[in-house]
Parts: C-alpha cells; structure tokens; sequence
C-alpha cells in the first residue's frame, strides 16, 4: 500500500516513502538527499549513522573539514574544476524546501534549493514514487538566476554501500568515450577492473574499499547496473537508467563516473549530462529511473 509520513529525527525532518516494495528516505535539512532505497529492509545506499538528524553549517569556512558526508544520493553542479573541493555549502548543506503531492497511484515529493550565492543556481529534485513497482524516477533540474548566461551539467552523485561490483556497457561506437583514469586518483590495479572476456564490451569494477580510484567512460547503454554484497544472505541489483545525450561535450569527458572510497564502504555512482549555456530563468535537467532487484 502506498503511503508516506514525516518523522522528526534530532535537528531534522525525514520524509518516508513505502509501497510494500521499496522504500525510500529523503532528508530536506540535509541538501535534500535521498538516504535510504531500500527493498526487505536492506538499503542500498550509503549512510552516515553518526550524522542522522544533524545540519550542516552553510555558514562555516569553507573548507574540507567542515563538509558533512552524509552519504545517499545529491545532486551537484559539473564540471568540478568551477568549485574544487568541498561541493558548495549553500547547495549541498542546505536545508531544501519540500512538496508531497499525493493520488491515488502515486506520490511525488519536489524538493527545492535556496539560490546559491556562490554560483546563482537553484536546484530542484523531483522524486515520483509510485504503487506496487520497484522502482523511483529522479528527476534533477538547475535552474540560472544569475544575471547572464552560465555553463554548466547536471551532475547526479549516488554513494552505493559496498562491497559490490559495477557493470557499464562500453559505448557502441569504439572510436568515443574510451576508460578514463583521472589524474587526482591512483590508477585501478587489475584487481579492480576488467572488460569482460566473454563479449568484451563490458567494464567490471570491484568496488572492495580495498583501492580508491575514479574510472570514466561515455557509454550509450543507458544504464548502469551496481550489484550490492553488503548482506550476507542476500545480492542487490541497483540499476540507474538514464537518457544518453549523444557526441555532446561531457564535463569531465564522460557521463558516467564511478569512484571507490577506501575509507568510507561506499561507491560513488555518477551520472553526468552534457555541458549547456543557460540563460537567466532557463534550467536544464536530467533524468534518472532507478530499480531495485534481489538476485
């Protein structure tokens, strides 16, 4: 049966989804996150236990140390050569103003940033969560508010809990999008990642914690398939379907990135769209269907 409540949770507000099927916690107080997708109790994200029901400060100096990883899904402005590191306190730290409108088949929560003073951006999550499936639509949008023109992509950013192993079809066309390893992380060992011998069109990457690295690749398939062994007893399939854009101009050259945390049991599932101008009051927005299934 489909329904939805509000629970207070220390400092914030959680907003929970369930149809019997799946379930799913979205956290306004925290940049808006979804930080739980779930099916049998046994979530597929990523979660900081230690910072449930805790604000960020979006006031703080900014600095690695005073970003909070609260883990789950969020979604940020691309390419990340514009803001470095940490991701921008007043979108990623803010507390996102929220709407749940109910019918019969379905409930559809939109989530709603605070303008950016650092960038001029407001970003608006759109969460469709309907009856008896096993899947939720995402629908992520910025929009410019700046006086003139702005480039930028939407970049959905999805940490996976693991251990777990991620499959990516190569792109069709051999002559674009190749593996790329990025500069700022260590190269995968052989242990970490292969193409598939049986068709060879298919890059596998151990997400073990063991290493950290960041693979990308421009891939057609419009999916991408991450297989969760955090539980014992039973496997996860988390697909994240996605519309590809085309031979358009990537932020960081691919529209899929995955990166493996060795600290922290999580895997980084990156969507990103193509690079576009923006005018003032003009938005531009990706869309994600995510699915779960025990294998």
């Amino acid at each position: 049966m489909l329904n939805y409540s509000i629970v207070k949770c220390k400092n914030t507000q959680e907003i929970i989804l369930e149809n019997g099927i799946i379930k799913v916690i979205i956290v306004p107080e925290q940049g808006g996150r979804i930080l739980e997708f779930s099916t049998e109790n046994l979530n597929v994200l990523y979660r900081d236990v230690d910072l449930i029901g805790i604000k960020g400060d979006i006031n703080a100096e900014y600095i690695p140390d005073n970003w909070l990883n609260f883990g789950g899904y969020k979604g940020w402005p691309a390419p990340q050569s514009k803001w470095a590191w940490p991701p921008i306190f007043d979108i990623d730290l803010n507390v996102f103003a929220y709407n749940i409108v109910e019918s019969e088949s379905s409930l559809v929560v939109t989530l709603s940033s605070p303008i950016s003073d650092t960038v001029g951006l407001k970003f608006i999550r759109k969460i469709v969560f309907e009856d008896k499936c096993n899947h939720i639509t995402i629908k992520e949008t910025i929009i410019n508010l700046n006086e003139e023109p702005v480039q930028w992509a939407v970049w959905g950013n999805t940490q996976a809990l693991t251990p777990g192993y991620v499959d990516i079809k190569l792109n069709s066309d051999v002559f674009i999008g190749g593996i790329t390893f990025y500069q700022d992380f260590d190269i995968p060992s052989e242990n970490s990642y292969c193409v598939r011998k049986e068709d060879k069109k298919i890059l596998r990457l151990n997400c073990s914690n063991e290493e950290k690295f960041k693979v990308g690749l421009v891939t057609d398939d419009e999916i991408i398939r991450y297989y969760c062994s955090a539980y014992k007893h039973k496997a996860i399939l988390f697909s994240q379907k996605f519309k590809y854009e085309g031979q358009v101009l990537y932020p960081h050259g691919s529209n899929v990135e995955v990166y493996v945390d060795d600290k922290h049991p999580y895997t980084e599932l990156e969507i990103l769209g193509g690079m576009s101008s923006i005018r003032r009051g003009e938005s531009k927005s990706m869309e994600m269907i995510w699915q779960l299934e025990l294998v």
